[in-house]
């Protein structure tokens, strides 16, 4: 667009170039600036086909927030964000706060805001706007979930810059979970932890210990590009409705034709199963998947070791029905 307008300033198409520039900065996150171009489209070109369309947008937002009630809107913009929409999320945030008064959702409503931020590398933006929110809001409920955030903001920046970096290191990890062994390397029942290169002992046999720390674990086929939207989708759920719970979800492999998405550490059954069944009543987060592809279960721990020697499922499942179910 800079290139048709510096070799050809008095091209035929200012409201379309206006209109390209005012998508490309909301999917930018760049609010400010496209609310600027907004206006300008709508001054400069009222009669424009494309002023037109987007005055049709911005009233149907309006009306949209205006026929429902805070919460209802509130639901709708947090399923868009689960569903990775950030550009809605923050047009309808914005909308939010200029429709509704209630400040309990308004502090809703600004965390999604932040996030969506960060999910468009926004982060400077997201960042100032959770610490202006702390200093607003400094015994607020909702902090563990703008903790997350900001850790979340934190770790995409360190990411970004490890891009600009030598990756030699990154590329030298082993590509599943941290701590566990490539399973050409291990001999029988033990995993060796490729860290300290030290001997984790498997159990002989699966143990029902409810107390013990366990994982939920998400079984899929081979990895493709509808697991990995899942496990992405999944952190965000978690950001959003288990931020208080420091866990994290992890890509692996249990055999050479499944995959697995395992989310760790939770302190006993209890918050597993409590993860587990909210997670897996979310259709959104498996709306890419076909029934019958896909299977979810909680096993602690020691277990976890167990069913990863033995690279099946076979022994555990049975076991799994019979004590947690």
């Amino acid at each position: 667009l800079d290139t048709l307008e510096k070799r050809y300033p008095a091209h035929e198409y200012p409201d379309e170039v206006l209109a390209l520039r005012y998508t490309a900065a909301l999917r930018q996150g760049k609010l400010d600036e496209a609310e600027a171009i907004r206006v300008q489209l709508l001054n400069k070109f009222p009669e424009s086909s494309f002023a037109k369309a987007l005055n049709t947008d911005i009233k149907a937002e309006t009306t949209e927030a205006a026929n429902a009630n805070v919460s209802e809107y509130y639901e709708t913009t947090y399923q868009l964000a689960i569903e990775r929409q950030y550009e809605n999320v923050l047009q309808r945030t914005a909308v939010a706060k200029r429709s509704y008064g209630d400040q309990t959702y308004i502090r809703k409503f600004t965390l999604l805001e932040a996030m969506s931020l960060a999910a468009t590398g926004q982060y400077k933006k997201a960042d100032t706007l959770l610490q202006a929110y702390i200093k607003e809001n400094p015994s607020d409920s909702l902090r563990p979930w703008v903790d997350a955030i900001l850790k979340n903001v934190n770790t995409q920046k360190a990411a970004d810059t490890l891009k600009t970096t030598d990756t030699t290191k990154a590329g030298s990890l082993n590509p599943v979970l941290a701590g566990t062994a490539d399973s050409s390397k291990t001999t029988g029942l033990s995993i060796a932890d490729t860290g300290t290169v030290k001997k984790i002992i498997v159990p002989e046999q699966y143990t029902y210990v409810p107390k013990e720390a366990h994982y939920c674990v998400f079984l899929f086929g081979k990895p493709d590009a509808k697991t990995a939207g899942f496990r992405s989708g999944l952190t965000d759920f978690t950001t959003m409705k288990f931020s208080t719970l420091s866990v994290n979800s992890g890509q692996e492999m249990l055999n050479a034709d499944q995959s697995m998405v395992v989310t760790k550490t939770f302190g006993n059954a209890a918050q597993a199963k409590a993860f587990m069944n909210t997670a897996k009543n979310e259709n959104l987060l498996f709306r890419e998947m076909e029934k019958g592809s896909y299977q979810y279960f909680i096993i602690s721990e020691k277990n976890f070791l167990r069913m990863k020697a033995e690279k099946k499922t076979d022994n555990y499942l049975p076991f799994y029905r019979k004590n947690y179910k």
